[in-house]
């Protein structure tokens, strides 16, 4: 559990910390309030690495005490998955990031349990073809803190839980999309899989200086250009953090200190 845990810090706590010290630095927006808030309120930096660090850690706490106990590791995953959300329900904590927590830990264990058990992934190309319809039919409507307009209320239920099932469940059929192509797709023999290989080593710095970069570029853009049509705007502003953000990963890629320290490569 230890090494584990070591590794997952290397890969996503330290690249975490330093890039937002480096935000702040650049804003200069350096405080012991604003260092304070990166961990008691990280979805206001780049919170997916740290979400992604706290859930492998309580993954691998499951998974130990499971070996302790002498039990299915199922068990105590699904029971902490379930006592996550739950806790979120009924006290919406939103501490130390707990509510991406709750609700992404639930994710984890599902694509855990469908990578376990074979039978859960749908091989059937017209039922994949269904479910990405029906996910696309979702998508569209999904708000993260509203129901869909069609969707009315239900007496006695409160409206904070249809909301994450509604969430839920539109993430529940992405995910078996996912599963069901990804065997035709990411496999030795598909042309692709080298490229979502290589997008995979480098997504997490893509992901930070995209975030990093975004509200410099867009201020720049929108300045330059201010009468040109939106969709000019934004595709401006794609391109150019495209390229930034590809010129930039790499050269940190080139030196050992900023590949470990920045991009997690260990």
């Amino acid at each position: 559990m230890g090494n584990a845990c070591k590794r997952r810090s290397k890969q996503l706590l330290i690249p975490y910390l330093l890039w937002s010290l480096i935000s702040c630095l650049i804003g200069w927006n350096l405080s012991w309030d604003k260092i304070a808030n990166l961990l008691l309120y990280p979805d206001r930096s780049f919170w997916f690495l740290w979400i992604l660090f706290l859930i492998s850690v309580i993954f691998v706490g499951c998974q130990w005490v499971a070996d302790k106990l002498k039990i299915d590791e199922l068990l105590s995953i699904g029971l902490s998955a379930i006592a996550l959300f739950g806790l979120m329900v009924v006290f919406e904590i939103r501490l130390f990031g707990f509510q991406f927590l709750s609700y992404y830990f639930l994710f984890y264990t599902l694509g855990y349990c469908i990578h376990r058990f074979s039978w859960l992934q749908i091989k059937n190309n017209v039922l994949v073809l269904g479910l990405f319809i029906l996910w696309s039919f979702m998508a569209w409507f999904w708000n993260m803190h509203e129901l869909p307009l069609w969707m009315p209320a239900i007496p006695y239920v409160p409206t904070s839980l249809l909301q994450y099932a509604y969430r839920g469940l539109t993430a529940v059929v992405a995910l078996l999309v996912i599963f069901g192509v990804s065997p035709k797709w990411l496999n030795g023999e598909s042309n692709v899989n080298g490229c979502f290989k290589e997008l995979g080593s480098i997504s997490l710095g893509l992901y930070v200086v995209h975030l990093l970069l975004l509200g410099y570029v867009r201020e720049t853009v929108v300045s330059v250009m201010p009468n040109n049509p939106i969709w000019l705007q934004m595709g401006t502003i794609f391109i150019i953090l495209l390229v930034l953000s590809v010129g930039i990963v790499e050269m940190l890629k080139r030196n050992k200190w900023t590949a470990k320290l920045l991009l997690g490569k260990v």
